[in-house]
């Protein structure tokens, strides 16, 4: 008999208002993108630059902001993929930011176009938990979580201007991105809260347990 469980994480609209994140939020009037992630190739920098290159034909006051760890090596070859494309006045690269929530909930898409090796994609869930579109790649167990879930787009891992048409879509239209959201937020609370994932741990332990003294 097999089993699956979603992780799990605590609500970070929760932890946002904890901050006093919104705030924050009300003092920021730029659209920003967001990316959460390491500097590594694989992450697919280089692809949301050719991608994000397209956005910016329609909304050329967009930002795209990109957090995360990665050694000197790593940021400066995203950094020369910055100027590569053109795009120093359209993204900021910074350190790992240690709290998350506010970033994501003032951001108009979570995007995350890795090219390989992803398993889960936690960021993903924290944008839906707090109500904010994601485009995605997919590679990996990402179309798995966005699933048929509404809450964003999931585009081919080599077809940039899929990427970008997603993004445009979203940024474009007001009230798909607010029900992007809030299938999003639903569906976090359905699937991917803490609360959820360990009392389907605590089942599966508990129907082990009564089995073996049976």
């Amino acid at each position: 008999k097999l089993s699956f469980i979603f992780n799990g994480i605590e609500d970070p609209a929760l932890q946002l208002e904890q901050e006093g994140g919104q705030d924050k939020l009300l003092a920021s009037d730029h659209k920003y993108c967001l990316m959460l992630a390491t500097y590594t190739s694989y992450k697919g920098h280089s692809f949301l630059f050719e991608a994000f290159r397209i956005v910016l034909k329609d909304f050329p006051d967009l930002l795209l902001n990109i957090y995360g760890f990665g050694t000197p090596i790593e940021k400066e070859r995203v950094a020369n993929d910055v100027k590569r494309f053109g795009l120093e006045r359209s993204v900021t690269l910074n350190n790992f930011a240690t709290s998350s929530a506010p970033l994501i909930a003032g951001a108009s898409v979570l995007v995350v176009p890795s090219q390989t090796y992803e398993s889960f994609g936690l960021t993903i869930i924290e944008a839906m938990a707090l109500g904010i579109p994601v485009v995605t790649t997919d590679v990996g167990g990402m179309p798995e979580v966005l699933a048929d879930s509404n809450a964003g787009f999931v585009c081919p891992k080599d077809d940039s201007k899929s990427f970008a048409s997603a993004i445009i879509n979203i940024l474009g239209d007001s009230k798909l991105a607010s029900e992007l959201g809030r299938n999003g937020r639903r569906v976090y609370k359905q699937r991917f809260t803490a609360e959820k994932m360990a009392w389907q741990y605590y089942q599966i332990l508990k129907d082990e347990t009564e089995s073996i003294y049976e």
